[in-house]
């Protein structure tokens, strides 16, 4: 009988270890940057071509960027009269740097963002400036 209860201790011990893990998923990790964004300001600064430096200019939403939980995104660039064009690709957060590429992955850009709760900041380089765009989540 001595024996018996030998073997059955461990066995109960490992009963109890293996039966206490918590099996619910109710902790759902979603990237911070997933969302709707909309542009507040923009500007363009230290240009080498010769462009005009543009600080802090209020164009309302004329960017709108949208990333999903999937990995992929959606620009819409619209300013009255001149620009509307869309795009969509993929994207990866790293850290503070996001990497967008096009739709076929051949056309990838590095980006340096600051998040907080309803702010986006996007810094990067566009025809030899650097562009950074304020967002507000919306």
């Amino acid at each position: 009988m001595r024996q018996f209860y030998s073997c059955l201790v461990p066995l109960a011990i490992l009963f109890l270890l293996c039966s206490c893990g918590d099996d619910d998923d109710d902790d759902v990790n979603v990237d911070p940057i997933v969302g709707k964004w909309k542009s507040v300001t923009f500007s363009l600064t230290d240009c080498e071509s010769g462009i005009p430096d543009i600080e802090s200019f209020s164009c309302g939403s004329c960017i709108l960027q949208e990333f999903a939980a999937d990995g992929t995104f959606k620009s819409t660039i619209s300013t009255p009269g001149e620009i509307n064009e869309t795009i969509t690709g993929q994207y990866t957060l790293t850290g503070s740097v996001l990497t967008t590429c096009d739709g076929n992955n051949q056309n990838c850009e590095d980006s340096t963002i600051t998040l907080s709760d309803d702010s986006l900041v996007l810094e990067g380089t566009e025809d030899g400036c650097i562009l950074t765009v304020d967002f507000e989540r919306g």
